[in-house]
């Protein structure tokens, strides 16, 4: 399979998917940088290394451009399985969920079965 052809697939089972890079969005700015400011400076890699699938899209940064076919089609498989738990836990649930990390690490369990589930 090719990136091409997977990401048709991914637009068959989910129309509205786009691949879009974090260069151009506001609000992926905005996140790196309060991630910059909430983890005082120790994480600085959020718009430049990191793949991050939100709102039924793609957001990449600019190496998207740099990575083989190979890579991008394992990323895109396991984002997909991201917006397939999008659909089924909805929005905001995926949301609290991924995010309680922030919280007691104990809690950090619902996080770390999402992304179980999509490295599998």
């Amino acid at each position: 399979m090719t990136t091409d052809g997977l990401i048709k697939e991914i637009q068959e089972e989910f129309p509205s998917f786009r691949i879009i890079y974090k260069r151009d969005s506001r609000l992926q700015r905005a996140i790196h940088v309060a991630i910059v400011v909430l983890t005082f400076g120790a994480m600085r890699t959020y718009s430049t290394r990191y793949h991050t699938a939100m709102f039924g899209k793609l957001w990449v940064p600019d190496s998207w451009e740099a990575m083989g076919d190979l890579d991008r089609v394992i990323l895109l498989r396991h984002e997909r399985v991201h917006l397939r738990q999008r659909a089924r836990m909805g929005d905001l649930v995926m949301a609290f969920v991924y995010l309680i990390p922030f919280f007691p690490l104990f809690l950090a369990y619902g996080r770390a079965r999402i992304e179980w589930e999509a490295y599998s």
